[in-house]
């Protein structure tokens, strides 16, 4: 039962992140029958990022342009985020905790990352690993320039850790909203490879 629920993740993974129009078909059918033959799921996830990661550098060097476009079509998101943070965040606040800070940071790139899957379903991987570079790289500076202005503050030291790590859910949502809509197929359907089909038939 974890198998083949580790199984159907995985291929609901390259499904969405759309692998398999890389070329890439025979290298997933090697590892799903790697898999069946008794490979361990650890195993299986390993190789499906990796899989995953060397596409996506790929496809981006080749569509640098598209990459670019993608992080500015998400910026306009990020952007009108942020406004609208700056407006409701004072009136979220709950005995001092920035929940509504952090929420709407994170529905913010949740909402751009779903954006860029929407309008780059062919590229998804390219625009998605470029948009996530970007936001690792705007933190990493917001981070450098305000550590002594406020993480050395007295009290404020042990919030480091935590604005770390709300940072980093807050980045593994542009995954979540990115990977929520489903290719399309050329007739506007929702695409489903071969592979998908037979194993969900049982095949």
């Amino acid at each position: 039962m974890r198998r083949e629920w580790h199984l159907n993740a995985v291929l609901w993974l390259l499904d969405r992140a759309g692998v398999e129009d890389h070329d890439c078909g025979p290298v997933v059918g090697d590892l799903l029958e790697e898999y069946d033959s008794g490979k361990s799921s650890g195993w299986l996830w390993q190789q499906t990022l990796a899989l995953s990661a060397s596409v996506a550098f790929k496809d981006l060097r080749a569509n640098r342009l598209l990459a670019a476009r993608a992080v500015l079509t998400a910026l306009v998101v990020i952007v009108s985020g942020m406004y609208v943070r700056a407006l409701v965040t004072p009136h979220l606040l709950w005995a001092g905790e920035r929940t509504g800070f952090w929420f709407i940071s994170g529905c913010t790139l949740m909402l751009a990352g779903w954006l860029v899957g929407v309008t780059h379903r062919h590229h998804r991987l390219a625009t998605l690993t470029a948009l996530v570079c970007y936001a690792i790289l705007a933190k990493t500076w917001v981070y450098a320039s305000h550590f002594r202005h406020y993480w050395t503050l007295p009290g404020n030291e042990m919030l480091l850790l935590r604005d770390i790590v709300l940072t980093a859910i807050c980045i593994c949502s542009i995954f979540v909203g990115a990977l929520l809509p489903p290719r399309r197929s050329g007739d506007g359907s929702s695409a489903e490879t071969p592979r998908r089909q037979r194993v969900r038939e049982g095949v």
